[in-house]
């Protein structure tokens, strides 16, 4: 078992092994979603700890895909789809990007 998964079990007070195949699943997620962020190709070690936010965040939010807003017994949860504390995580990794402005002769 990885490090990563024993801190998302500890962190979901998750004790069993039962839920580690759909945690995998998330880390996985999770971890892709901070390299598309980030632009890079490999998960660098400082960003392990955005990646747990990252699944940790997935796990609570299951069944309410989609869903930027939910009422009920009039209580409003609003949903950001990254919050900010995990984008500042992310914004520190990012890497440059160098803009190109095509011309097109006509």
């Amino acid at each position: 078992m990885n490090d990563s998964l024993i801190a998302l079990r500890a962190i979901l007070g998750i004790e069993s092994e039962g839920e580690d195949a759909l945690l995998g699943v998330l880390l996985a997620q999770a971890e892709a979603a901070a390299l598309a962020v980030t632009g890079r190709t490999e998960l660098p070690e400082g960003l392990r700890g955005a990646v747990i936010d990252l699944a940790v965040l997935r796990y609570n939010r299951r069944g309410l895909e989609g869903e930027s807003e939910r009422a009920e017994g009039g209580v409003t949860a609003r949903m950001e789809a990254l919050p900010e504390d995990i984008r500042r995580q992310l914004r520190r990794y990012t890497l440059a990007t160098a803009g190109v402005k095509r011309c097109e002769a006509g």
